[in-house]
C-alpha cells in the first residue's frame, strides 16, 4: 500500500484472499460511504463486477500524450463528485449508487455515465486554455456548456432512484458525513483491475490519473456543495488490483520526475507499508470445529467459508450457497494455459519457479502470495486448500476437453521447468485417485461416499470383489468396508507426521495428504471416516521406477513398505494399504502387470467333517488389506477417463489423458528442451564422444 502526497489517494494490492473490492462494496452497502466504481478489467473477462463502459473511453497515452489522458482523469473525477452530490439531493444512498454501477440489471447506468464524461472531455479539449487544468471547469465555455446539467441528471436520476427502490437495491444507510466535518471525505473514487494503468511505457495513465487526483482534490467543509463553477473535490481515490505490480505503483523516477519521493534520513517517516498480502485472514469466517460433512446445505455452507474471507464473507451477509459457487466459477472461467495450470493448482498445490507466471496466477487466477522480499524483485506463492475452488476444479475437470486441457498443460509447464511439482510420481498418483474420486457420485457432490465404491472407482470391481470377500470374513475389516467413508477433492502437504486429529481435521476439508518428503514407506494417505467418530485410513506408497513387474519380490515389498509407513505413523487402525507402480514391463505370455490383493493371506484349516475350509490370516491388531498395482492403463485404473461410473472417454480417442500421464512419468523438470529447439546443435553440446 502506497499514500500518494496530498492524502487524496491510495493502491492496494494484493491476492484476492483479501477481498478489497468487497471491502469497498461494504463500505458502500453496510457503513453509507458513496463509491464510485470503475472497473479497467479486460474486455471478455467474466469477472464480477463487471467492466466498466467507460473503460472503453480511455484514450490511448501513445497517441494522445500525458496532457490529454490528464484532461480525461479529470472529467471523469468531475462527473463522479457532481454524480454524488445529486444522487445525494434526489434520495439515491450510498448502497443505491454502488449497485447502479456494479449490479448488471442497471447496464444503461454505466452506459449514460460514460456518455457524459465523453461529452465533457471533448468539449474540454475543444477549446485551448493557459491555465492550470483544475481551474479548467470554472472557463466561461464549460461553464456555458454545462448549463441545466444538474437539472437534466437530478431528472435522470430520479427515475434510477424509482427503479433502485422497485427492486429494493436503494436501501442501506445514510452518507457517513455530518455537517461541518471535513475529515471524512465526501465520495470514494475507486478504480478496480488498475493494472490497467501501468501497460503503457512511462505508466502514462496512472500519471495522469495521479495528477488529476491532486489538481481536483480540495478539502473543504460538507455543507460546502459541488457546483458547476466551483469543483469541491473532497474525495479519497483508491487504486485496487491482485498483480504485484500495483505493489509498487508510483512509477520509476526516470519517467515520472514530478513525483515526491521521500529519501532516507527524512524526518518525514516513510509511507510504504508493508505488503497488504501479509494481513492473516486466512480461515477467519470458519467454524470452530467445522462441521462433518454430510452433503447437506448446511455442511456445504460450512465447508465453504473455508479458505479465504472472499467466500466466507459473502454467505455470512445474505449471498446463497448458489451464490458463492457461481461467483467461484466466474473467478475460474478462462481459455489458456495459466487457466488449465490453476485449475490443478486448486487440488494439487506446486512451486512456481517462473515469475512472470507466479504474478498471472496470482493477479487472475486466485493464487496466494506468500512471501515478498523487501525490494520487491522477489516473490513465492502457494495455493493452499480452499475447498470451494477445489470443488469448482473438479466440476470443471469433469468435461473430457478440459480435464485434457488440464493435463495436457500441465505436463508442458513441467517439462519446461516453469513449475516444480515435486514428486512427479506423487502427482499423478494423486491425478488418479482425484479422478476415481470425481466419478463416485458427481450429482451430489461435494458429499462423502463409501470406500467400497470409492476404490470401485479406482480399481475396478473385480478386484474389490476379492476385497470384500475377505473383509466379510472379519467384522473389523467388514465395517470398514461396508460403512466406511471418503471424502477428498484436493490435496495438502502434511509437514509432520500425521496424527488422529490432523485426519479427522483433513477429512472435514475435503482433503486428502501428501506425507512429508522422505516419510518411511508411503507418500499418500486418504483418511476414511467410520462409524463412531472414528477414522482409519488408505496408506499409499507411490513407485515412479522402470521395469516393475508382479513378481514375489515386489510383493513382500508392498507388504513390508505399507508395514513400515503404519509403524513410522503410530496411529493404532485397523486400514488399507496400496503399492501403485506406475511404470511396468510388458512381457509376453506373463501377467506382469495389474492389481492384486496381497494380504490377508489365505490359509487352509480342517473342520470336524475332515473337509477343507478357507480362513484368512487376520493379525490380532492393525488389521489390514494390501493391494499392489503395476502399470499404468484403462485396465488398471478405469476412472481416469472417466466422467461418472456409467460413462468414460475411449482409449485412444482425442481427450484419452494416458498417453500424457505416462509421458509425464518421464518428466526430470527443467531439463527437457522446447519442441522448436534444436536437438543436434544441443546434442552435439554435451556427448561427450562425438562423430
Amino acid at each position: 500500500m502506497q499514500i500518494f502526497s496530498g492524502l487524496q489517494s491510495t493502491a492496494v494490492s494484493g491476492p484476492i484472499h483479501l477481498n478489497c473490492r468487497f471491502s469497498i462494496e461494504q463500505m458502500a452497502v453496510g457503513h453509507g460511504q458513496y463509491v464510485t466504481y470503475l472497473n479497467l478489467s479486460a474486455r471478455g473477462s467474466q469477472g464480477y463486477p463487471r467492466r466498466s463502459t467507460l473503460a472503453d473511453c480511455l484514450p490511448d497515452p501513445y497517441r494522445v500524450g500525458l496532457e490529454e489522458c490528464e484532461a480525461f482523469w479529470e472529467c471523469t473525477i468531475a462527473v463522479s463528485i457532481w454524480e454524488v452530490a445529486i444522487c445525494e439531493q434526489v434520495g439515491i444512498t450510498p448502497a443505491g449508487y454502488y449497485n447502479l454501477q456494479a449490479l448488471n440489471l442497471y447496464s444503461d447506468y454505466n452506459d449514460e455515465i460514460a456518455q457524459l464524461v465523453k461529452n465533457l472531455f471533448k468539449e474540454y479539449c475543444s477549446h485551448p486554455v493557459k491555465i492550470h487544468m483544475g481551474s479548467k471547469f470554472e472557463s466561461p465555455h464549460i461553464v456555458k456548456f454545462l448549463v441545466g446539467y444538474p437539472a437534466n441528471r437530478s431528472r435522470s436520476l430520479q427515475t434510477w432512484r424509482d427503479l433502485l427502490q422497485e427492486n429494493s437495491d436503494n436501501d442501506g444507510p445514510l452518507p457517513l458525513h455530518e455537517t461541518g466535518d471535513a475529515k471524512k471525505p465526501r465520495s470514494i473514487i475507486c478504480i478496480d483491475e488498475a493494472r490497467a494503468l501501468l501497460d503503457s511505457e512511462g505508466c502514462i495513465q496512472f500519471r495522469a490519473f495521479r495528477q488529476a487526483c491532486r489538481n481536483l482534490f480540495k478539502r473543504l467543509n460538507h455543507k460546502d456543495s459541488p457546483d458547476l463553477t466551483r469543483l469541491v473535490g473532497n474525495y479519497f481515490a483508491v487504486c485496487l488490483d491482485t498483480t504485484p505490480k500495483v505493489g509498487t505503483f508510483s512509477p520509476p523516477l526516470c519517467h515520472d520526475p514530478s513525483q515526491k519521493t521521500i529519501k532516507q534520513g527524512d524526518s518525514i517517516p516513510h509511507t510504504l507499508f508493508p505488503p497488504v498480502n501479509a494481513i492473516n485472514t486466512w480461515d477467519i469466517f470458519a467454524s470452530r470445529p467445522c462441521s462433518e460433512p454430510d452433503g447437506s446445505d448446511q455442511s456445504k455452507r460450512e465447508l465453504f467459508k473455508l479458505g479465504r474471507p472472499l467466500w466466507g464473507g459473502r454467505l455470512d451477509t445474505g449471498s446463497s450457497l448458489e451464490e458463492v459457487m457461481e461467483l467461484a466459477s466466474q473467478k475460474t472461467i478462462g481459455n489458456s494455459p495459466s487457466h488449465a495450470l490453476a485449475l490443478f493448482s486448486y487440488r494439487v498445490n506446486f512451486y512456481v519457479t517462473q515469475n512472470s507466471l507466479a504474478e498471472e496466477l496470482v493477479g487472475s487466477w486466485l493464487r496466494y502470495l506468500l512471501y515478498i522480499n523487501p525490494s520487491r524483485e522477489l516473490m513465492r506463492t502457494i495455493q493452499p486448500s480452499e475447498p470451494v475452488l477445489a470443488h469448482t476444479a473438479a466440476e470443471k475437470m469433469r468435461d473430457p476437453a478440459i480435464r485434457f486441457y488440464v493435463v495436457k498443460n500441465l505436463a508442458r509447464a513441467c517439462f519446461e521447468g516453469s513449475i516444480n511439482m515435486g514428486d512427479i510420481g506423487e502427482m499423478v498418483a494423486a491425478l488418479i485417485l482425484l479422478f476415481a474420486f470425481d466419478a463416485t457420485d458427481p450429482e451430489n457432490h461435494p458429499c462423502p461416499v463409501r470406500f467400497q465404491r470409492f476404490l470401485c472407482s479406482l480399481l475396478g470391481s473385480e478386484i474389490c470383489q476379492d476385497i470384500g470377500m475377505r473383509a466379510a470374513s472379519d467384522q473389523d475389516m467388514f465395517t470398514l468396508w461396508q460403512d466406511g467413508q471418503v471424502f477428498f477433492n484436493h490435496f495438502i502437504r502434511a509437514e509432520t507426521s500425521p496424527t488422529l486429529p490432523m485426519l479427522h481435521a483433513a477429512y472435514r476439508r475435503g482433503a486428502a495428504l501428501f506425507l512429508p518428503e522422505r516419510f518411511p514407506g508411503a507418500d499418500v494417505l486418504v483418511p476414511i471416516k467410520l462409524p463412531d467418530d472414528e477414522v482409519t485410513f488408505l496408506v499409499i506408497q507411490v513407485k515412479n521406477r522402470k521395469h516393475d513387474r508382479l513378481t514375489n519380490s515386489l510383493k513382500s515389498q508392498a507388504v513390508s513398505s505399507i508395514d513400515s509407513a503404519v509403524t513410522a505413523m503410530n496411529i493404532p487402525a485397523h486400514h488399507i494399504g496400496l503399492m501403485m507402480c506406475l511404470r511396468g514391463d510388458v512381457l509376453e505370455g506373463d501377467d506382469s502387470l495389474g492389481s492384486e490383493v496381497l494380504a490377508p493371506l489365505k490359509r487352509t484349516t480342517s473342520t470336524r467333517s475332515g473337509t477343507q475350509g478357507q480362513q484368512y490370516a487376520w493379525p490380532t491388531k492393525n488389521k489390514k488389506v494390501i493391494i499392489t498395482t503395476v502399470g499404468l492403463d484403462e485396465t488398471i485404473y478405469p476412472s481416469v477417463n472417466q466422467i461418472s461410473l456409467d460413462a468414460a472417454v475411449l482409449p485412444g480417442s482425442e481427450f484419452d489423458t494416458f498417453p500424457i500421464l505416462r509421458q509425464l512419468l518421464l518428466c526430470i523438470p527443467g531439463t527437457s528442451l522446447p519442441e522448436d529447439a534444436d536437438r543436434d546443435y544441443a546434442r552435439r553440446l554435451m556427448e561427450l564422444v562425438q562423430d
